[in-house]
């Protein structure tokens, strides 16, 4: 055990002090939160200076969601990354599924197109062309949250992103954009749904009991993945490799419920509101219509005796 200690080059025994006094700095990170940061004030300053009314919510949403994207690659997350096999499941649990439903509550889209009205037809071009309308399908996108998990771990992808920076920053980069590709839609802050409440309930319930295969498959393992890389690191603490990798599989799994069960409360809310909604809508149209029926009948009786007093003027 103390030539094993004496290789290992990581980090120390996590635990909660250290996880709380835990950071580091990474450029891609960084990059990405510090552009997307920078685009959301420039809208909301635009929109300020116009006089135009933003809701505070979606700002603190979008915040919140830049944050956690933050904490993703710089926290105790960050430093533990290449060290503990359940940190990068908790990375892109993260990036998969909260951080993409975070942003599109913070109605990026709008905000693009209240700020800049010349931006609007190009927005509306690249939304509806085929390959974005198939991306964001919300059938398409359920499917793609479901197997990236398994496209990442059970590929030579993820070893070689343990190795690569490079490779690390496209692989987080591409799962908040599957996250996104799929949630955007699902929420529907943006616009209006793309399929029926009905179907997309059913899609949101399946992604949300599909979703979980991934961290049970990881959980119920008995091969270490990226075994070579994590044996060469030698951490001489914690859970064993294989241990520390289920308990990874029940960490992705936990996060992705989290996530799924209150969204599909929310699109089943949703879908309430809307027949609430259509429901007054019709209300207001058979009674505008009562009233037009009405006033015809009125005018038409008014109109009779008047027609009979012309018919005996002709006699």
């Amino acid at each position: 055990m103390s030539l094993v200690a004496a290789g290992y080059a990581g980090p120390p025994d996590l635990t909660v002090p250290v996880a709380l006094t835990s950071w580091t700095f990474d450029v891609g990170g960084f990059v990405l939160v510090a552009a997307l940061g920078w685009a959301y004030s420039v809208g909301l300053r635009v929109l300020r200076r116009e006089g135009t009314r933003w809701p505070a919510g979606r700002t603190v949403w979008f915040g919140a969601g830049l944050l956690v994207l933050a904490l993703v690659s710089m926290s105790f997350l960050g430093v533990y990354a290449h060290t503990l096999f359940w940190v990068t499941a908790a990375q892109l649990a993260l990036l998969l599924t909260v951080v993409p439903v975070l942003l599109a509550l913070g109605a990026p889209v709008t905000l693009l197109t209240l700020a800049r009205p010349a931006a609007q037809p190009v927005v509306e071009r690249v939304l509806a062309s085929g390959g974005m309308r198939i991306l964001t399908f919300p059938l398409v996108g359920a499917l793609l949250v479901a197997t990236i998990p398994f496209a990442v771990y059970y590929t030579p992808v993820f070893e070689i992103s343990l190795r690569s920076p490079v490779v690390e920053w496209l692989v987080h980069l591409a799962i908040l954009v599957v996250g996104f590709a799929f949630y955007w839609p699902v929420l529907s802050v943006d616009g209006p749904p793309r399929v029926h409440y009905f179907a997309l309930t059913v899609v949101v319930m399946a992604e949300t009991l599909f979703d979980a295969v991934p961290g049970i498959a990881l959980w119920l393992g008995t091969a270490p993945i990226a075994g070579g890389y994590y044996r060469a690191v030698a951490r001489p603490w914690g859970r064993s490799l294989l241990s520390d990798q289920q308990f990874g599989g029940i960490v992705l799994w936990g996060i992705g419920e989290l996530v799924g069960i209150p969204l599909l409360m929310l699109v089943v809310v949703q879908w309430m509101r809307s027949d609430a909604a259509d429901a007054v809508r019709i209300d207001r149209e058979l009674d505008l219509a009562d009233d037009a029926r009405d006033a015809a009948g009125r005018a038409a009786a008014e109109r009779e005796p008047y027609q009979g007093i012309e018919m005996n003027g002709d006699e």
